[in-house]
């Protein structure tokens, strides 16, 4: 799984987050604000087969969940689980967790 951040010429902060085909099965990004596990954000959609799963947002349209006001500075944190299943039978696993900060 690959994160970048990058900030753009409006001066906003974007994600793009971006992983391969995973062969066989689905996969799908959920993204939680912070370090609060029950504070989920989004799904991105879900692919399959052998296509890459790319999802992108800027964290200023969700800047209640992302960024955490202090004195002159904005900081923020956000955890990605790449989450994968082979069929519907089976349910969805957590491969592989990512935080940012």
């Amino acid at each position: 799984m690959d994160i970048s951040v990058t900030k753009t010429s409006l001066n906003r902060t974007h994600i793009k987050i971006y992983q391969g085909a995973p062969g066989l099965g689905e996969q799908r990004f959920r993204i939680y604000a912070g370090t609060d596990d029950n504070r989920h954000i989004v799904d991105s959609g879900v692919e399959g087969g052998i296509r890459p799963l790319t999802f992108e947002f800027d964290i200023e349209d969700k800047a209640d969940a992302f960024i955490t006001p202090y004195p002159n500075t904005n900081v923020g944190s956000f955890r990605v689980e790449l989450e994968k299943r082979i069929s519907s039978l089976v349910g969805w696993s957590v491969a592989e967790k990512r935080t940012v900060t």
